[in-house]
């Protein structure tokens, strides 16, 4: 299954998502079937589109003083579409992936704040940057497509500032319609 869903992230990562008339923007725009929506950098961080469609994701933060290629913390977006899968059925079907990876455990299951009232559910590992560079994963229901932020660290002692920005970040994200 996660080879299928990473298979589906590098066909629609690459012209779903772009910045706003500005390549410097710290936004960018989706227009999906059911909504469009906005996803905004935390203040002091920047978005990169280019590096990120490259790599087969929607989109990356990461702090101004950082880049893509050598950010200590991010968080990687991606945009899938739900075609024969419910909100629910592709987190569970995603989040098991991870569940025979000896790296990667779950501790807290949890609902972050968007914009709007709205929320994300997210799950955190059990040791963020610790084993694993995946620290939190936050699933935002977007009618026919599912975003997906994940918070990476490469070391534990980046986790507190690093959720702040992932945490404003979802506080940022709007739907449009």
């Amino acid at each position: 299954m996660r080879n299928l869903i990473n298979a589906i992230i590098i066909v629609l990562a690459g012209s779903l998502v772009y910045a706003q008339n500005d390549p410097d923007s710290n936004y960018a725009f989706y227009e999906g079937q059911t909504y469009s929506f906005l996803m905004e950098a935390p203040e002091e961080w920047k978005l990169n589109l280019e590096d990120a469609q490259f790599d087969g994701l929607s989109a990356f933060f990461c702090p101004e003083e950082m880049d893509y290629f050598d950010a200590k913390y991010g968080i990687s977006i991606w945009i899938f579409k739900l075609d024969s899968l419910t909100f629910r059925e592709f987190i569970t079907a995603d989040s098991s992936a991870y569940a025979g990876s000896d790296s990667l455990e779950f501790d807290k299951i949890d609902s972050l704040d968007l914009a709007d009232d709205k929320k994300a559910i997210a799950l955190r590992v059990k040791d963020p940057g610790g084993v694993s560079s995946t620290a939190i994963i936050a699933y935002i229901d977007g009618g026919k497509d599912i975003i997906i932020y994940e918070l990476n660290i490469r070391n534990r002692r980046f986790y507190t500032i690093a959720y702040l920005g992932f945490e404003e970040a979802l506080k940022k994200f709007s739907f449009v319609r």
